[in-house]
C-alpha cells in the first residue's frame, strides 16, 4: 500500500510541476510577446473623425490584440461610425480605419434642421452652411444618432442616392398621399410612391438629361402617368 501511495504521489508530482512548467513558459512567451509586440504608435485612418483611445480599455500587446472585438465594441459604443477596421502593423503600430456615415440630405423637423445620411440616420444638425436637399416631411425623430422612419423622407434619400450627382436637387417635399413633390432648378418633379423608385429615377434622369442638351428645362414633369406628362 505504501509503494503505491508513493507512485501515486509521483505521479500527481510530474502533473503538477509538467502544469507549473506550461504556466512558466506561457507566461515567459506571454512578457516577451509584451515586449516585442508592445503597441506604442495609435494612427487613427478617416475624414472629419476624431478617435479618443482609452488606454485602460485597450489591450497593449499588438500580437494578442482582440481586433474583432474591440469593432463590435465601439460600434455598439458610437452608433454615428458607419464602420471600423483594425490594422496591425508590426511590430509597434495599430492603425484603425474609422469611417463615418455622410449626410445626403437636410431635414427640416419640429425642433430643428438635421443632417441625414442615405439610410435617415442623423448625423448632426445643420448649420446653415451646405447646400444639400431640403426634405419636408412629418418627421419626428430630430436627435443625432436617431433614424428616421417617415416613408416619405426615406423614398426621399432613395431619390437622392441613386439620381445622378449632375442633377441638383433643391427640395423633396409631400405632395399628396400618394405622391412627392420635388425641385430641380425651376422644374418641379411629381414623384409617385407605387412606383419602384429605381424606374422613376431613370425616367426623371434621362428626361432632364435631353431638356438640358436642347438648352430649356420645364416647368412641372409628372412621372405618375406611363408616359410623363410634361408642361412648360
Amino acid at each position: 500500500m505504501t509503494v503505491k501511495t508513493t507512485k501515486g504521489l509521483q505521479y500527481v508530482g510530474k502533473i503538477v510541476s509538467s502544469l507549473i512548467l506550461v504556466g512558466a513558459l506561457s507566461a515567459g512567451v506571454y512578457g516577451i510577446s509584451n515586449f516585442l509586440f508592445r503597441i506604442r504608435t495609435i494612427e487613427v485612418v478617416g475624414k472629419d473623425v476624431y478617435v479618443a483611445v482609452d488606454h485602460r480599455r485597450i489591450s497593449r500587446n499588438l500580437l494578442f490584440f482582440p481586433s474583432e472585438k474591440m469593432k463590435q465594441t465601439l460600434l455598439s459604443d458610437n452608433p454615428l461610425l458607419k464602420s471600423v477596421q483594425f490594422r496591425k502593423k508590426f511590430p509597434h503600430t495599430l492603425v484603425i480605419e474609422v469611417t463615418a456615415p455622410i449626410p445626403i440630405a437636410r431635414l427640416v423637423t419640429p425642433e430643428s434642421t438635421v443632417l441625414v445620411d442615405k439610410t435617415g440616420l442623423i448625423v448632426g444638425l445643420d448649420t446653415g452652411q451646405n447646400s444639400l436637399p431640403l426634405l419636408r416631411f412629418n418627421a419626428a425623430q430630430d436627435a443625432v444618432g436617431n433614424t428616421v422612419t417617415d416613408e416619405g423622407s426615406l423614398l426621399a434619400l432613395q431619390c437622392i442616392s441613386i439620381l445622378d450627382k449632375s442633377i441638383h436637387i433643391d427640395e423633396i417635399a409631400e405632395n399628396d398621399g400618394m405622391s412627392l413633390l420635388m425641385k430641380i432648378e425651376q422644374t418641379s418633379v411629381i414623384i409617385p410612391r407605387d412606383v419602384p423608385i429605381g424606374q422613376t429615377v431613370a425616367t426623371l434622369q434621362t428626361l432632364i438629361t435631353g431638356f438640358r442638351i436642347k438648352g430649356t428645362l420645364p416647368k412641372v414633369v409628372d412621372l405618375r402617368f406611363d408616359k410623363p406628362v410634361i408642361t412648360f
